[in-house]
């Protein structure tokens, strides 16, 4: 969603999500990041990744910054592919991460490996969907560092990476990328605490 508020040029305020806070639960009633919340004209509020990025689309059309094709089978296409992001790439780094036995780390890591293949033969180029940049590309363009820091030795064909360079040379994916620092921060005890699980007893 922060990709796509850069891209439609929309004036925002970014606020970290705190799962506890009453106005980021009134946007998000199931704690999910990101949301949005409209202070003008008025009182829509939407969540979930995926969801806040068509709905900007829809909100704010723009011959200049589409996020979605026109024509329906392209649509389809599109939302299919961002839902493959999101449910077949997404979780297996999670898992690949996270998991405390170090076999089924392994195994996670594999079908990461795998899905990223499968999604790197389906690229037009220079975006997913050929000259768009889309909800595609937002969908998984942000984990693409998470990748380079977390698991560097991660097997990225040249398709991909050829990809992901062309998706950060855009100004909104540069605008937004992550500080290493605050991912390192934000994964450091789930990473401590996987490790003490896997580590065997001394």
């Amino acid at each position: 969603a922060w990709i796509a508020l850069e891209e439609k040029g929309v004036a925002y305020t970014y606020v970290e999500a705190v799962a506890t806070d009453a106005a980021f639960l009134e946007a998000s009633p199931r704690g999910i990041a990101p949301a949005i919340a409209l202070t003008t004209g008025t009182t829509d509020r939407v969540c979930e990744s995926l969801v806040c990025v068509e709905y900007l689309d829809e909100a704010l059309p723009s011959e200049e910054t589409p996020l979605l094709p026109t024509q329906p089978a392209r649509r389809a296409r599109a939302r299919y592919w961002a839902t493959f992001c999101s449910d077949c790439i997404n979780p297996h780094f999670y898992a690949a991460l996270l998991r405390r036995d170090p076999k089924k780390r392994d195994a996670a890591k594999a079908l990461l490996a795998e899905n990223l293949k499968t999604f790197a033969r389906e690229i037009e180029g220079p975006f997913f969907l050929g000259d768009q940049f889309s909800l595609v590309d937002i969908a998984l363009i942000p984990w693409y560092r998470r990748y380079l820091a977390f698991l560097p030795d991660l097997d990225l064909d040249t398709a991909f990476r050829a990809w992901a360079d062309a998706c950060e040379r855009r100004a909104a994916v540069r605008n937004t990328v992550v500080d290493p620092s605050r991912l390192a921060d934000h994964y450091k005890p789930k990473l401590d605490e996987a490790q003490q699980q896997s580590d065997p007893p001394k």
